[in-house]
């Protein structure tokens, strides 16, 4: 076995294979230091920076996109399906918003926070109205996920008198 490694220790010499040696004994010995330390921001560090982590994500999407009103009539009322899909990993709970905007941004409607519980991999379907009010120009419907800070939107058009929605 000596002169397998006599080569090494000509070229290196004995100090540099020792200060390695010393190196990664040291690196092995901080590590597992590290991740039984009670300081649990160091331990999540090594842990998510050495393991693979899901991707945690919710989707918010009108449900049927082909069948959007494109107009609305003055106090009529326009349903609107959306769905929500969980990949959190988790069960949660969702809150929801719908709010009208004219197309400046000034508020005309505002529904009551809604709540839903998504399980953990699951799709919730969910049905909000609206009733736009009279105007000339186009209002913006917007579904919010109040906690997720995600919204989908939607423009609709006036339809000129004697229209149908």
């Amino acid at each position: 076995m000596r002169k397998k490694y006599s080569h090494f220790r000509k070229v290196h010499g004995r100090k540099q294979l020792v200060a390695a040696a010393l190196a990664c004994l040291f690196l092995v010995a901080t590590t597992f230091a590290l991740m039984d330390s009670p300081n649990q921001k160091i331990h999540d560090f090594f842990r998510t920076s050495f393991t693979h982590q899901p991707e945690k994500l919710t989707e918010l999407y009108f449900t049927n996109v082909t069948s959007l009103p494109k107009t609305y009539k003055a106090a009529t009322v326009v349903p609107l399906d959306f769905t929500i899909h969980n990949l959190e990993h988790a069960d949660l709970t969702y809150h929801y918003q719908v709010v009208v905007l004219d197309e400046h941004g000034t508020v005309l409607q505002s529904n009551p926070i809604q709540t839903t519980v998504v399980a953990n991999g699951q799709t919730v379907q969910l049905h909000a109205k609206v009733q736009p009010v009279a105007s000339t120009t186009r209002q913006e419907v917007i579904i919010a996920l109040t906690d997720q800070q995600q919204s989908i939107h939607l423009w609709l058009e006036p339809v000129a008198t004697g229209g149908v929605l």
